[in-house]
């Protein structure tokens, strides 16, 4: 994932991953802040549109 451009099919990757992966599962990214904001977005429950 490259810096300031996550796209939508990298987010629903991951929340797959974290549903079916043994845990624990381990992200990472030199800040930490990239591997946040994509687990923050992939657990967030689904909005309505």
């Amino acid at each position: 994932m490259v810096s300031g451009q996550l796209t939508p099919q990298q987010v629903v990757d991951m929340a797959r991953c974290l549903e079916t992966a043994a845990t624990p599962v381990f992200a990472f990214c030199r800040s930490g802040a990239r591997t946040e904001h994509l687990f923050r977005l992939a657990t967030q429950p689904s909005q309505p549109r």
